[in-house]
């Protein structure tokens, strides 16, 4: 399961995407983003879907191609966020590379 949280503030949850989903989601190449464990935000987030967040992915380049601000997502990993994001739940996280077997 995964929460696309748009830079407007929207979000829509998606099941077990896919790479191509994760890219249409961000607008491009991905790139996975740490955050921290004891968030508030990312507490309350988890709360809300009951599942535990694994990891977030957002715009590989979206600070150089000048993506907005995403208020969202910077609460929830502490640090200025630019681009839509997908933060995964109870998945594996890490590397995503389209050449990866499935």
């Amino acid at each position: 399961m995964a929460i696309i949280i748009r830079t407007d503030g929207s979000s829509e949850i998606i099941f077990n995407p896919t790479f191509e989903q994760l890219r249409k989601a961000v607008g491009g190449d991905i790139e996975y983003v740490p955050f921290k464990r004891y968030n508030l935000a990312l507490k309350h987030l988890e709360a809300e879907v009951n599942r535990v967040a694994d990891c977030m992915y957002c715009h590989g380049e979206g600070y150089l191609i000048g993506l907005e601000y995403n208020e969202r997502a910077t609460e929830l990993i502490g640090y200025d966020v630019v681009g839509n994001v997908v933060v995964l739940f109870d998945t594996l996280c890490g590397s995503v590379s389209p050449h990866f077997p499935q």
